[in-house]
């Protein structure tokens, strides 16, 4: 029972009703909500998945790190693996930093994972479930 609570809560925390594929120009289709605020908008497809797919398994990454209990500004970093730049919460991964974000928001890799995890390392202790 405890457990289905909480993921409705996180679902709250951190869904954003989808919207249609039409609308695929539009920023806050890939956006990434903690606490009701946008920690980052997925812009490009990757990974044989679309924007909403993307958006969606973050979503759930989101969740697990909740779960988890990895969610404290500490556990929450940039890392270098498999040759890529990523964030995490402790061990649960949360996204990858792709080249074309990175190239989208005129910086490399490894400084647009240190601002995404900044922002989730801002955001995510405030809306413990």
């Amino acid at each position: 029972m405890r457990t289905g609570l909480i993921g409705l809560v996180l679902l709250a925390l951190v869904g954003v009703p989808e919207k249609s594929t039409a609308l695929a120009q539009d920023l806050n289709l890939g956006a990434i909500y903690v606490c009701n605020e946008i920690v980052l908008r997925i812009r490009f497809p990757a990974a044989n998945q679309t924007i909403l797919q993307r958006r969606q398994i973050v979503n759930e990454r989101i969740i697990e790190a909740y779960r988890r209990q990895q969610a404290s500004p500490a556990n929450i970093q940039a890392r270098f693996v498999g040759g890529e730049w990523a964030v995490y919460a402790g061990s649960q991964l949360l996204i990858t930093v792709d080249q074309e974000h990175a190239k989208a928001n005129g910086t490399t890799t490894r400084a647009l994972a240190e601002i995404w995890a900044g922002k989730f390392r801002e955001l995510m202790p405030r809306c413990r479930p």
